[in-house]
């Protein structure tokens, strides 16, 4: 079967636009890293990760204390959140699969400057026997830093 030249090449240079295309879209859509610039300063990565996760409805954000404690919200209600043990995120866990669905819940982890390596590897260690398939660790946001100073 012969094939004109002509044909060939605008095949493939119609192949090579989609595949750009492609990229081009998936690349816009994939996570809050791909805000990430190194353009930009520490500060306003920073800044622009916070505002991507503050936007997530169905999400667990276990916030790192001293003396292995947590304090844990759901959404953005950090008023109505609870301190509790490392042990006791799994009931946090639990009651986020409730409120919002299994598939559906992000955990978005967070450190204080009093928190152990320790108790951040613990808690780390808690998204795989629990079967957390979206999480992050990121940095304490403005209103998180200040809302930690009124409950000192």
């Amino acid at each position: 079967m012969k094939f004109k030249l002509s044909t060939i090449l605008i095949t493939t240079g119609i192949v090579i636009w989609l595949s750009a295309a492609f990229f081009i879209y998936s690349s816009r859509y994939t996570s809050a890293a791909e805000g990430f610039s190194y353009s930009r300063s520490a500060k306003e990565n920073e800044d622009y990760i916070n505002v991507y996760y503050s936007k997530l409805k169905f999400k667990l954000t276990l916030i790192l204390l001293k003396n292995d404690m947590v304090f844990g919200y759901y959404e953005n209600s950090i008023k109505e959140g609870k301190i509790v043990s490392i042990d006791e995120t799994t009931n946090l866990i639990e009651a986020g699969w409730k409120m919002f669905s299994k598939d559906s819940l992000v955990i978005v982890i967070k450190r204080t400057k009093d928190a152990s390596y320790g108790a951040t590897r613990d808690i780390l260690d808690k998204m795989s026997p629990n079967q957390i398939k979206k999480y992050s660790m990121i940095y304490l946001n403005k209103e998180e830093k200040e809302f930690l100073k009124l409950a000192k």
